[in-house]
């Protein structure tokens, strides 16, 4: 039996890329009390662990991607529309999952470090992305669909034209391999993270724009997810000691610090975190091997945590915000995909007291 392998990866992209002001990103005390949601409904038709998770564009469908298969599911019903299995030889099938912005094709990440491109109305395989390498950890699409971006465990992020299904080159860091990467909204820019630094490059070209070594090495220290604010410049980074990792914000021209999370020793360390689509709530989430870390759910404009999403059992491998900000969708080792309903959530965390509305 395969031992567990943690797959740190978010794959955001930017949804926005401005000039204007600077986000004050200063989110403190996370360890006060806040509501628990309870999950809305659960997928289950996963018999191993799920690496990835993701809602279509249109927020109609959501797809997995476990070490069994990965599936496509109906996000209103719950039902199972696709099984795919890029898989064989008893290897874990896939990694990694991303939709194409027209919602048409779905990326699947698989173990053997070939990419699959699925039809998601009918399910049928439409071409195969070859690579020598291992697994396919993170997928993404550029904002206008026209490149899709998939880093390896070789350290490197490879570019392929999405129509052509040809290679255009990859992206290799000096120092480090990258764990998660993110595009800029109008897709000229990449930023990504290593156990090393924090960095920018140019997609045409290639070529490194900006880096930030990051404090520690060694086996203490990890660096794990990156994500940016949808309406403003500024690029999130996640990581440090193990045993307290932080989750800094970052002028994304300049990689300078201009905010951040401080977890307390009390809960697990974020690994995974992803903004709202208009950019007022970041999720985040934990390995949960301590203490079952939930989904928290933070309010950009005040601060502060304002609520957790409860009903995971084990440590979460990927979250995303349906596209309307409405749901969220997280799983992980526990085999199962939790979706709760965040517009339920008292005010988004705003204030204590909740208004009610006509039905």
């Amino acid at each position: 039996m395969m031992a567990r392998r943690f797959v740190l990866c978010v794959c955001t992209l930017i949804l926005s890329f401005t000039s204007g002001a600077r986000a004050q990103l200063d989110l403190q005390d996370p360890a006060a009390a806040v509501p628990a949601i309870a999950p809305a409904g659960v997928l289950s038709g996963h018999e191993k662990p799920i690496h990835g998770v993701v809602f279509s564009p249109d927020g109609k469908q959501i797809a997995s991607a476990g070490e069994d298969a990965a599936m496509i599911w109906d996000a209103s019903s719950g039902k199972r529309l696709h099984r795919l299995e890029p898989g064989g030889n008893d290897l874990p099938s896939s990694y990694s999952v991303a939709f194409a912005p027209d919602g048409k094709t779905l990326a699947v990440g698989g173990y053997v470090g070939d990419v699959f491109l699925w039809d998601t109305a009918t399910g049928k395989l439409q071409k195969k992305l070859d690579d020598p390498s291992l697994a396919v950890l993170c997928l993404a699409y550029s904002p206008d669909g026209s490149i899709l971006a998939a880093s390896n465990d070789q350290a490197d992020v490879m570019l392929f034209d999405a129509k052509e299904f040809k290679l255009l080159g990859k992206i290799k860091p000096e120092q480090g391999s990258i764990h998660s990467f993110a595009f800029s909204s109008d897709g000229k820019t990449l930023a990504a993270i290593t156990s090393e630094e924090l960095s920018t490059w140019d997609v045409e070209t290639r070529k490194l724009r900006k880096s930030l070594a990051l404090p520690g090495k060694g086996v203490e220290w990890a660096y794990s997810a990156v994500a940016c604010a949808p309406k403003a410049a500024v690029v999130v980074a996640t990581g440090g000691k193990i045993i307290d990792m932080k989750t800094i914000a970052y002028d994304l021209k300049t990689l300078r610090p201009i905010g951040g999370i401080e977890t307390p020793l009390t809960e697990s360390s974020i690994k995974h975190l992803r903004f709202a689509p208009d950019g007022k709530m970041l999720a985040t989430s934990g390995p949960g091997l301590v203490d079952q870390t939930p989904v928290s759910l933070w309010n950009i404009a005040t601060g502060r945590r304002f609520a957790q999403l409860n009903g995971t059992t084990e440590g979460v491998n990927q979250i995303d915000f349906s596209p309307d900000g409405r749901r969220v969708v997280a799983a992980g080792f526990d085999k199962a995909i939790h979706v709760w309903n965040v517009s339920a959530a008292p005010a988004s965390g705003t204030s204590k007291k909740t208004k009610k509305t006509k039905r």
